[in-house]
């Protein structure tokens, strides 16, 4: 069955980052854009539905950086603690005028299943603007765990003590959530522990109330230059270009794969002209060699959509997290 869902397109696609669109012509576009709009003229806010620290919210935070001096106007971040729902509820009780805007990713936090129901229904209720990176999501442990001396080590453990291990996602409906479901499916049992944000997963791994951390690529890559975890592996079907030595599950005999793209959105009825200039401004952010460097330092590639084809991208992903969850 597993195999079965991971062969839909959307889990095929996450292991492969669409290429970075071009800002030769967005320049322009943004100025044409923002003359027939007079947009933007105010602070622009984006949500972050979960709490600070978390990759997400390193991710909106260079992005704020950079898309602030193309815009002309200021763009803060504000930080919604929860599942996502919360901070995507607060996207909708606000003006649609394209001064709200939510950062998410299409995971199960976003979509009723069997196992969450959402006060909300994301492809109605939101319209997208585009996609800016796609984060793999992997298992890691404690460096000094001296259990696991090797990748090897803990996939015999657990398969010799299933159900024993604790592994924290950032919550009971994030993707990291989803990758121990799939992992679950696959033959590794572990017993799921769900956490209030990837800040939270890292500080109970590293304080020893949970065994295994279910992170994200950008997730690990301070914390292993500390040498602080060991990746066990990725979920992803390639080696990752950010961990050129770590394993994947795929080489350890275990065929799961998934991660999280993190894009924009806004509520529905927001201008398409708005709509439209935020997927040009992603583009030109994202063709900006210092950006993409910023990004790069976090362990996050420039993995960017236009509005269309983001559209498509949550679609298909909706569909594989009802197919897996039910």
């Amino acid at each position: 069955a597993l195999a079965m869902v991971c062969s839909l397109a959307s889990c095929g696609k996450k292991d492969e980052p669409s290429g970075t669109s071009s800002g030769s012509s967005t320049s322009s576009a943004n100025h044409s854009s923002a003359e027939t709009l007079d947009y933007p003229k105010n602070t622009i806010n984006i949500i972050v539905p979960y709490s600070a620290g978390g990759a997400m919210d390193t991710t909106a935070r260079v992005f704020a950086k950079y898309a602030e001096k193309i815009c002309g106007q200021s763009v803060i971040i504000t930080n919604v603690a929860g599942s996502g729902s919360v901070g995507a509820q607060q996207v909708l009780n606000s003006k649609a005028d394209g001064y709200t805007v939510l950062i998410s990713d299409p995971g199960p936090g976003f979509v009723t299943t069997s196992v969450n129901s959402v006060p909300f229904d994301f492809e109605k209720d939101f319209v997208v603007a585009g996609r800016q990176t796609f984060d793999a999501r992997l298992i890691a442990v404690r460096a000094d765990d001296a259990r696991f001396s090797t990748p090897q080590d803990f996939i015999q453990y657990v398969k010799d003590h299933p159900g024993e291990l604790n592994v924290g996602s950032p919550g009971a409906t994030s993707d990291g959530a989803i990758s121990v479901t799939l992992l679950k499916q696959a033959g590794l049992e572990m017993n799921a522990v769900a956490c209030n944000g990837s800040s939270e997963v890292k500080s109970q791994l590293l304080g020893g109330h949970i065994d295994v951390g279910a992170l994200s690529v950008s997730d690990v890559i301070p914390m292993l230059a500390d040498n602080q975890v060991m990746v066990v592996a990725v979920c992803s079907d390639e080696t990752n270009e950010m961990l050129p030595d770590a394993k994947t599950f795929k080489e350890l005999g275990y065929d799961v794969s998934w991660g999280t793209s993190r894009g924009y959105s806004f509520k529905a009825g927001t201008d398409e002209k708005i709509v439209q200039y935020w997927s040009d401004l992603i583009a030109q952010v994202s063709a900006d060699p210092d950006y993409q460097q910023d990004l790069a330092n976090i362990g996050c590639p420039v993995a960017t959509m236009d509005k269309d084809e983001y559209a498509t991208y949550v679609g298909e992903t909706f569909q594989t997290i009802r197919d897996v969850l039910g």
